[in-house]
């Protein structure tokens, strides 16, 4: 090969990769956790230290939309599952730091101060996924946004 054939190829493979490269940086990574509730009397706390401190504050971090499900049938009755997406790693290293730092979420002491021996859930299992090339952010249709009562389906194969 000839030296300016391979100039011209090299160049050529750097301006096919940039495209490639700067897609690859939208796929969004997702904090996905399952909470496993000690009882169904925890259940309501659970939501509203959800609902008015926790997402709140994730949604100050710009991160959104958050997904708070919760398993309606069979033996995981007492699971909450959290979908967090986050737009960088250092996102996801990050952002639960930045929560307990936040002040409207520490105004929010009655489900943070929780004593030691009446805990909301036994555990917390954390995986982080990263999107399809296909499907880099999650979109939730407009409509869907609207509806009250929206049902998701999450289905977990083990």
């Amino acid at each position: 090969m000839k030296r300016r054939e391979f100039l011209a190829a090299s160049l050529l493979a750097g301006s096919v990769t940039a495209p490639v490269l700067s897609q690859e940086s939208k796929r969004t990574y997702y904090e996905f956790s399952r909470y496993q509730l000690v009882s169904s009397a925890g259940k309501k706390r659970f939501e509203s230290y959800w609902e008015q401190a926790v997402i709140p504050a994730l949604n100050r971090l710009g991160l959104k939309p958050i997904g708070l499900l919760q398993s309606k049938y069979g033996s995981h009755g007492l699971d909450y599952y959290a979908i967090i997406p986050h737009p960088s790693l250092d996102s996801f290293v990050t952002a639960w730091g930045d929560v307990a730092t936040d002040a409207t979420y520490q105004s929010q002491q009655e489900f943070i101060d929780v004593p030691m021996n009446e805990p909301l859930y036994s555990r917390c299992h954390t995986n982080l996924l990263r999107a399809f090339e296909e499907l880099p952010t999650i979109e939730i249709a407009e409509s869907v946004q609207k509806a009250a009562g929206r049902l998701f389906e999450v289905r977990i194969y083990e």
